[in-house]
């Protein structure tokens, strides 16, 4: 295990919510509705889009924007309805593809019980401007789990992957979650499903990314003697392979974390940053030179102070930006993490560090990142963005 020795350069971007600390940083002009949470950030080329939910008394929305300049455009509704599922920890995107492609998913609950919801997409070939009719991203109808979804280009069509409960349909109690994946074409076809792991941990978030040999994905798997590592899976010449584990925490927990992995990537340099308990509170990060077959050593970001809930962007200069979660501040970090150093940390945002908090998401844009997250210090929550200057 690899610990980094660093100096801490903090700067407080974000005073509260409204002012700047640094003219590196700027709140991003967001009219942002009563009731918002759960954003979510995608970037093609020089499209960026947001997505969250808002939440009213007539039902729960799906709303998407596009960046222009330092502002947002005007909403777009994607889905709307009484049955669509806020959750903190498994929420919805609206990912651009480019060639005017537009891909969203969303939770719908199935059953009263929050444990049972269905996976939706639909398909905008317009730029999110209009949205094709909505169906269910899995075969399955059984009264179980599906979610924490991640889409992600496949050979010019859409690739996802899913936590899929249906083998607990029937009450086999010793059923367990499976990651699916499936491939929808540009023309809204559906491929059939295939199962990548038939044992996972049943409520981290995947996450997935395109190296110079195709998609890799990323999941905490779960061991028969509850071991929950983080794995990945990769596609090769239109194939997928076996599972393999990115690093041997060795972290053994009777019940899901809540927190699962990110992953970048540019050509074959891939980094996957995870958070663990084990032995204590710890961010780390792993890096490979060869599309994910391999990775090095795990680096040992934080430790102590943390509660994960991680994001990761690849540089070209190969360094990673990871950000992650303070424990007991509420404020969101990110660090410029090299192979054998960390050269800078920044207090990015203030928020909380509880559920409804959710997780803040970041990308890279040209030379800026941008976080989005939920504000929860008012009556309702609000969805914030900003960018920084890297």
């Amino acid at each position: 295990m690899i610990r980094l020795r660093f100096s801490w350069l903090f700067f407080l971007v974000l005073t509260g919510l409204t002012g700047c600390g640094s003219d590196r940083v700027e709140l991003l002009e967001f009219d942002a509705p009563p009731g918002s949470s759960v954003p979510r950030l995608a970037v093609a080329g020089e499209t960026v889009v947001l997505s969250y939910l808002v939440e009213s008394d007539t039902g729960v929305r799906l709303e998407t924007r596009k960046l222009n300049g330092a502002k947002w455009s005007q909403p777009t509704i994607v889905a709307a309805g009484p049955d669509l599922m806020v959750n903190w920890a498994d929420f919805p995107s609206v990912v651009p593809f480019g060639h005017g492609l537009w891909v969203a998913h969303w939770l719908v609950r199935a059953a009263k019980d929050d444990f049972a919801y269905d996976a939706w997409m639909s398909l905008s070939r317009d730029g999110g401007q209009s949205w094709a009719p909505a169906s269910r991203l899995h075969d399955d109808r059984s009264a179980t789990e599906h979610g924490f979804v991640s889409l992600f280009e496949q050979d010019n069509d859409v690739g996802a992957v899913w936590l899929d409960g249906r083998a607990f349909a029937f009450g086999n109690t010793k059923a367990e979650m499976q990651l699916f994946t499936r491939t929808i074409s540009s023309a809204g076809l559906i491929g059939p499903e295939r199962i990548l792991d038939a044992r996972v941990c049943d409520c981290c978030q995947t996450d997935a990314a395109i190296t110079a040999e195709g998609p890799i994905v990323v999941y905490r798997d779960r061991s028969a003697s509850e071991v929950r590592d983080i794995y990945a899976v990769r596609q090769a010449d239109g194939h997928w392979g076996v599972p393999v584990r990115v690093a041997e925490d060795g972290w053994r927990i009777a019940g899901c974390p809540v927190n699962g992995p990110a992953i970048s990537a540019l050509g074959a340099d891939v980094v996957v940053a995870w958070f663990s308990a084990r032995p204590h509170h710890v961010v780390r990060l792993a890096f490979s030179t060869d599309s994910g077959q391999h990775f090095a050593q795990p680096i040992e970001v934080v430790a102590g102070a943390t509660l994960g809930r991680v994001d990761v962007e690849l540089l070209e200069t190969g360094k990673a930006v990871v950000g992650w979660l303070e424990k007991g501040t509420g404020r969101y970090v990110v660090g410029i993490v090299g192979r054998e150093e960390m050269s800078e940390v920044h207090a990015v945002i203030q928020t909380a560090s509880h559920r409804g908090a959710g997780f803040p998401r970041m990308v890279r844009w040209r030379d800026k990142l941008l976080f989005s997250w939920t504000d929860t210090s008012g009556d309702q929550s609000h969805v914030r963005t900003a960018s920084m200057r890297l």
